[in-house]
């Protein structure tokens, strides 16, 4: 299990030549499996290329970099029509609500199971006193629902 800041960030290595084609830059989620279904890939540093990388196309995330069979995976993002998914950048920074109106804090981060690539929890911080008071806390993965304001748990 690993945080999603240690992941973005990642190369993206060509298994077929061993070349870089870019690096991890977003992830996708389906916020009701918790299933990481893509990411962002960029290339470059000034013009900036952006492509899709299917988290079926993902050979392995390791601890170094992300693999891939071939870089004909990669899918130009001006070529992706709009994605119903989440991307995990809605996510961190919003306040999360229970069912029953409560205030559990706001996501700090997303924890992922990088062999399955699924979130297994959310890390919630009830602000910079209570994190030195208490920690932060750990949220399963459970879905949810996100709203302009806030992010609603819909199961517990």
């Amino acid at each position: 299990m690993r945080r999603r800041r240690e992941v973005l960030g990642l190369p993206v290595i060509d298994l077929a030549n061993g070349r870089r084609v870019g690096d991890l830059e977003e992830l996708y989620i389906d916020l009701q499996s918790q299933a990481v279904v893509g990411f962002l890939v960029t290339q470059g540093r000034w013009l900036v290329r952006r492509y899709l990388l299917k988290a079926d196309d993902v050979v392995a995330v390791g601890p170094d970099a992300a693999t891939i069979e071939d870089r004909e995976v990669l899918v130009p993002f001006s070529r992706v029509a709009r994605t119903p998914f989440t991307y995990e950048k809605q996510l961190v920074g919003k306040r999360v609500l229970s069912p029953h109106g409560e205030d559990l804090g706001t996501i700090a981060d997303v924890f992922l199971d990088d062999h399955e690539l699924k979130v297994t929890a959310y890390e919630i911080s009830g602000g910079l006193l209570a994190d030195l008071l208490d920690g932060k806390t750990v949220l399963a993965a459970v879905p949810v629902v996100i709203g302009k304001d806030a992010v609603v748990i819909t199961d517990q």
